[in-house]
């Protein structure tokens, strides 16, 4: 078994309603222990790319039938929306690669009204203990929902994520940045990922 961390930054505009982002990972590691290691990823990412997907005869890429794993959060509206979300949208994301699609606000999902995101996993390799900085708004100073909010997707909480997976999460919102949120103009969201990390286990052979 083998332990691979990835870490960078993004920045990425995008609409609040069925708006998505896409992590790509890249070269840099900032985790020197690890660099080995996502070379090793590199490789078995370019060999296993028919995992991911198939194909076409027009040589374009046709991605596997995306599963949803509710990881025993939400509501039963929650669930129903997000699987008739995943059913109308089977190929939702990247291949080969990780991308969060934001959903839509509940009260019911959790604790409280809560924006939630679907992530995807379009990596040939299963994810957990994610983590990651979270700065959301209009791009400025004035209309921030969060400021680089710090998100823990732990192994606990909503296992493991994986390879052509989808996983629903949500982050709380206040009245005061739930209004923030439906203050700005649709077209005007900025959101910034920054220091993305996982933990990824595959088989070796060593």
């Amino acid at each position: 078994m083998k332990k691979i961390v990835a870490t960078l930054t993004l920045l990425t505009l995008l609409f609040i309603t069925g708006c998505s982002f896409t992590i790509s990972l890249g070269e840099e590691n900032n985790d020197q222990d690890s660099s080995e290691e996502n070379n090793d990823q590199d490789s078995s990412e370019e060999n296993n790319n028919q995992d991911n997907s198939e194909e076409n005869n027009d040589g374009s890429e046709e991605m596997k039938e995306l599963t949803l794993e509710m990881a025993g959060q939400g509501s039963p509206r929650s669930l129903v929306e997000l699987t008739s979300f995943i059913e109308a949208n089977p190929e939702l994301g990247t291949a080969n690669d990780v991308s969060f699609h934001s959903f839509d606000i509940y009260e019911d999902f959790g604790e409280g009204t809560q924006l939630v995101f679907l992530i995807v996993n379009r990596l040939p390799v299963n994810l957990q203990d994610i983590s990651f900085s979270l700065t959301m708004g209009d791009g400025t100073d004035e209309k921030k929902v969060w400021d680089q909010h710090h998100v823990v997707l732990s192994k606990e909480d909503i296992g493991i994520l994986e390879s052509n997976h989808a996983i629903p999460f949500g982050l709380a919102l206040t009245e005061e940045m739930e209004e923030t949120l439906r203050s700005i103009d649709t077209g005007q969201f900025v959101i910034e990922i920054d220091d993305f990390q996982y933990g990824s286990e595959e088989e070796t052979n060593h």
